[in-house]
């Protein structure tokens, strides 16, 4: 079993490489330190167009990044656990997705194959202002949370536009 997570997050790493090449961008805290491991994967192999490169190489060279992707909707997570912001006092050595905070953690890198679920998170946002009954402080909560939503999505576009 777990042999073959692993052969499937070096997929989604090969998967998110080839993006890269194709001049897709990573945002967030983290979005920097994966293009830039892209770029240096990149530049050793020689990996421009016109160019046959050795498929085991690349792999082997993207290996460590694989060991430590975890994919989710809003975010992808190459977690550390010195820098993951959803880790917990209980020390559990893994990410914690649903308390993610994709925005600041430096673990996290969004890029345009998350932009639909942030739009979804966005629309949702939107209809839960548009309830009659809110308090003010759900009100203002709201509204920062759609602040931090949008500035998400802005740097996803910003990065590939």
């Amino acid at each position: 079993m777990a042999a073959e997570e692993a052969l499937v997050r070096l997929a989604d790493v090969v998967e998110r490489y080839e993006d890269f090449k194709a001049g897709i961008r990573s945002t967030s805290p983290g979005g920097p330190r994966t293009d830039n491991e892209f770029a240096r994967v990149q530049q050793e192999l020689q990996d421009f167009p016109g160019r046959v490169v050795d498929e085991r190489r690349l792999h082997a060279m993207l290996k460590a990044s694989a060991r430590t992707l975890h994919i989710g909707t809003l975010n992808d997570c190459y977690y550390q656990p010195e820098t993951a912001l959803c880790r917990t006092a209980s020390g559990e050595d893994r990410p914690l997705l649903n308390s993610c905070r994709p925005d600041r953690c430096g673990n996290s890198t969004t890029t345009t194959r998350h932009r639909s679920g942030w739009e979804a998170v966005r629309g949702d946002t939107e209809r839960a202002l548009a309830f009659v009954g809110l308090s003010d402080l759900q009100r203002t909560a709201l509204r920062g949370h759609l602040r931090d939503i949008t500035k998400v999505i802005e740097g996803i576009d910003r990065a590939n536009h």
